[in-house]
C-alpha cells in the first residue's frame, strides 16, 4: 500500500495484492464534488454526484472484461497506431518517467520504511514539474 501526496495537496493511494481470495481489480476515486468506482473484471462502473442528493448511484455496464479490462488490446492497437505515425502518442516520454521514478520511490519508502520525497529523484532523472 503506497500514500502519494501531490505538491497541490492532492492524496492518492495504490493498494495491491497478488494473492487475494477473491479476484477483483478496482478503481475507486473520491472527491469533493462526488465518486467513482470502477471494477475492470466486471466492466463495470458506478458514480455519484455528491452535490445531488437524492440520487441513486448510476451503474454503466462497459461490456470490457478480463484482467485489464480489455485494456491491453486498446493498448497495444493505439502503440501500434503510434508506431505507423496513425496517431500521437496519449502521453509523453515524461509522463513515463514521473511514474517509474514514482514507482522506485515507492519502493525505496517500502525497503526503508521511511517517507520518501520524490522531488530529489525526478531531479536526478531530468523531470521538470
Amino acid at each position: 500500500m503506497a500514500l502519494i501526496e501531490y505538491a497541490n495537496g492532492v492524496r492518492a493511494t495504490f493498494h495491491t495484492n497478488c494473492n487475494a481470495g477473491i479476484p477483483e481489480r478496482r478503481m475507486y476515486i473520491l472527491g469533493t464534488h462526488g465518486a467513482v468506482r470502477a471494477d475492470v473484471l466486471t466492466g463495470e462502473i458506478q458514480y455519484e454526484k455528491k452535490s445531488v442528493f437524492d440520487e441513486t448511484i448510476r451503474n454503466i455496464r462497459t461490456g470490457a472484461s478480463g484482467g485489464h479490462g480489455d485494456g491491453d488490446t486498446y493498448l497495444t492497437r493505439h502503440m501500434a497506431r503510434v508506431f505507423r505515425g496513425q496517431e500521437t502518442p496519449q502521453t509523453t516520454i515524461d509522463d513515463g518517467l514521473l511514474s517509474a521514478v514514482t514507482c522506485f520511490g515507492i519502493d525505496q519508502a517500502q525497503e526503508t520504511a521511511k517517507v520518501v520525497d520524490c522531488r530529489p529523484l525526478w531531479k536526478r532523472a531530468g523531470i521538470t514539474r
